[in-house]
């Protein structure tokens, strides 16, 4: 149950971190256009 966790836990963690810097380079991508 324990070792179930942490791996869901990683996945999670994975999962927000890529989201992240998709986010931030989309906005870097935005910010580039407008200039």
């Amino acid at each position: 149950m324990y070792r179930y966790m942490m791996k869901e836990l990683m996945l999670i963690i994975a999962g927000l971190t890529v989201c992240a810097v998709l986010f931030l380079l989309v906005l870097s991508q935005g910010a580039a256009a407008s200039l």
